[in-house]
C-alpha cells in the first residue's frame, strides 16, 4: 500500500513539472517573439527626487538646495531631453560648479528612462550640481495669483507644452525664488553676476522682454505684478501671451516705456537686461546662428555676452555637419563636447 501511494507521487511530481517546464518554454517563446519589450524591473532610470513637498516649505528647500539655484524646465510629458537641450545644461553646470541646477520634469514624468537619455546620464555621472526632479503642477500654482487662470483659461490653449512651461516657472519662482533659464539659453561663461541681482527680467530685443531668463526673490512684488497681468491679459490662442504680459506688467507698474526701463537698466529693485547679455542673436535673425558665412558671430558672442538664446522652436531641424563653421556649430563643440560625441551625427539632425 505504501509502495502504490510513493509511485502516485512520484508521477504526479513528474507531472507537475513537465507541465510548469511547458509553460515556462510558451512565455518565453511569446517575449522571444518581442524583444523590445522589457520587464520593468529590468529598466534603469536615472534618480529623481520630488520637489512637491517643498513648494510650502521654501526655508526647507533652502537648506537642501542652497540659496544659489538655477531651475531648467520640461513640460513635455515625454520625459526625454534631445541633445541640444543637455548641450544647455552641461555648459551650465560645467561653467558654474558652485551653482545648483535643478531639472523639472512636469508631473506626467515619474520615471526618467537612462536608455532614452544617453546624453543626460552621462552628464549625470560628471555634473554633481545637476539635480532631476518632478513636481505636481497642480499644487505649483495652488494658493499663488495664477491659481484660477492655470487652472480654468488654461484648458482652453493651443499651447499646452509651452504654456505649461510658462506658469510653472512663475509659480515656482514664487513659491521658492531663484532664476529660470530656458534649456535653449546656452551659456558662454560663469553667471554669478547675474544670479547676484536677484530681480531681474531680460530683454531680447532693444524694446522688448522675453521669459527665457529671469530670477526672483520668493513672494517679490514685481512677480505679482507679472502674475496679475497674466489673469487679465493671458489669450490661450497666443503662443507668447505670457511674455508679452512681462512687457505689460513692466509698463502698468513702473509707469514707463519697455525700452526705457532697458535703457535705464534697473528700476527700484528690478534689473532689465539689455538684449546682448543673453540674446545677441534676436528672433528675426535667429538664422545667423546656423549660417557657415556668419561664423565670424562666434568670437563677437563670446566676446559680448553670458550667453545666446538659441530659438529651437525655430531652429530644431535645422541640419548642420559636425564640422560646420555656423556659430552655433563652433559653440556646441566647445563648450558641450560630451553632449556633441554622445549625440552623433544626430545633434544637427534632430527630429521632435
Amino acid at each position: 500500500m505504501w509502495s502504490w501511494n510513493r509511485k502516485w507521487l512520484f508521477t504526479a511530481l513528474i507531472f507537475l513539472f513537465f507541465a510548469t517546464c511547458s509553460l515556462l518554454f510558451a512565455s518565453l517563446i511569446s517575449k522571444g517573439n518581442c524583444p523590445e519589450i522589457k520587464d520593468e524591473a529590468q529598466e534603469e532610470y536615472l534618480a529623481v527626487s520630488d520637489l512637491t513637498p517643498f513648494l510650502d516649505n521654501p526655508l526647507d528647500f533652502d537648506q537642501l538646495f542652497g540659496k544659489k539655484f538655477v531651475f531648467f524646465l520640461e513640460s513635455s510629458g515625454r520625459g526625454q531631453l534631445d541633445a541640444r537641450d543637455v548641450c544647455s545644461i552641461e555648459a551650465a553646470t560645467s561653467l558654474n560648479p558652485k551653482v545648483n541646477f535643478i531639472l523639472i520634469f512636469s508631473n506626467e514624468v515619474q520615471k526618467i528612462n537612462s536608455t532614452r537619455n544617453p546624453a543626460l546620464k552621462k552628464l549625470l555621472s560628471k555634473a554633481r550640481n545637476l539635480i532631476l526632479a518632478t513636481v505636481k503642477n497642480i499644487e505649483v500654482v495652488k494658493g499663488t495669483p495664477l491659481e484660477a487662470t492655470s487652472t480654468n483659461k488654461f484648458l482652453e490653449t493651443k499651447f499646452p507644452v509651452e504654456h505649461l512651461s510658462d506658469f510653472l516657472r512663475l509659480g515656482l519662482l514664487w513659491k521658492l525664488g531663484g532664476v529660470y533659464m530656458d534649456l535653449d539659453l546656452l551659456t558662454f561663461r560663469n553667471i554669478d553676476e547675474i544670479l547676484s541681482l536677484k530681480n531681474f527680467l531680460a530683454a531680447d530685443t532693444k524694446d522688448k522682454i522675453n521669459s527665457c531668463m529671469m530670477g526672483f526673490q520668493r513672494n517679490h512684488p514685481f512677480l505679482k505684478s507679472i502674475m496679475d497681468m497674466v489673469n487679465k491679459s493671458y489669450n490661450p490662442q497666443v503662443y507668447s501671451t505670457v511674455p508679452r504680459s512681462l512687457n505689460l506688467a513692466t509698463v502698468d507698474t513702473f509707469g514707463m516705456k519697455v525700452e526705457e526701463a532697458i535703457n535705464k537698466g534697473r528700476v527700484k529693485d528690478v534689473h532689465f537686461l539689455n538684449y546682448t547679455v543673453i540674446s545677441p542673436i534676436t528672433y528675426e535673425n535667429y538664422f545667423t546662428l546656423y549660417d557657415e558665412m556668419k561664423g565670424v558671430l562666434t568670437e563677437f558672442m563670446f566676446k559680448n555676452s553670458f550667453g545666446v538664446h538659441l530659438w529651437h522652436s525655430l531652429g530644431s531641424k535645422i541640419k548642420l555637419k559636425r564640422t560646420s563653421t555656423a556659430a552655433y556649430a563652433v559653440v556646441a563643440r566647445k563648450l558641450c563636447p560630451r553632449s556633441f560625441e554622445i549625440a552623433g551625427e544626430s545633434f544637427f539632425n534632430v527630429i521632435i
